[in-house]
């Protein structure tokens, strides 16, 4: 299956400065879709937490099979959780705490599941990872990761929410400790089988 990559960093700018339901985001996302359907695409995977939901609703809109990465990461997280459980949602950004959070609400809602969420901020590890220091972010994230397996407290389960994090998945830990982008790439290759079946 060949695969074909889009990068439009300004979406991304985009939702951090208007928010991810702004008008001029969907009407940039949907031009955006609207290229990558008219170049024969299959399926979308959206690989940016932040802006999945919109993307998904817009490919939708746009008859184009869309998946955004980490639904299949919150869909193991709610199974993963035991009942009543807890999820840490670690990000680098702010605009992706909340789209995670009610991404998973919405998988355990599905699931039918009670599920507490805790949003973790990870401090330097986006400056980092601009300025191209992959070991330092990963060691920011790993050094969450060993906190919060640590606390008194701890999640039931630790959800790495953005693709870039995802070089710390392989971290030692006592926990379930998820990332998105094989399980994300698996759903989209799903979805291309769907589409030409």
């Amino acid at each position: 299956m060949p695969l074909r990559q889009y990068s439009r960093p300004e979406l991304l700018d985009m939702a951090r400065e208007c928010g991810a339901e702004a008008p001029a985001l969907r009407a940039a996302l949907s031009a955006c879709v609207a290229d990558i359907a008219a170049d024969g695409a299959a399926a979308l995977l959206c690989s940016c937490s932040t802006i999945g939901a919109v993307a998904e609703a817009v490919g939708r809109a746009a008859g184009l099979p869309t998946v955004r990465v980490d639904r299949p990461m919150a869909v193991a997280a709610v199974a993963a959780a035991p009942p009543g459980g807890r999820v840490a949602v670690l990000a680098s950004l702010e605009s992706t705490l909340e789209p995670s959070a009610a991404l998973l609400r919405e998988e355990a809602a599905r699931a039918g599941r009670e599920l507490f969420i805790d949003s973790h901020l990870l401090p330097g590890v986006f400056a980092a990872a601009m300025a191209g220091d992959a070991a330092a972010a990963r060691l920011r994230v790993g050094a969450a990761i060993d906190q919060l397996a640590s606390a008194r407290s701890r999640p039931d389960v630790l959800l790495l929410a953005q693709v870039s994090l995802a070089d710390a998945a392989d971290w030692p830990c006592p926990l379930p400790l998820l990332s998105s982008p094989l399980s994300g790439l698996c759903a989209a290759a799903a979805l291309c089988g769907q589409s030409r079946s």
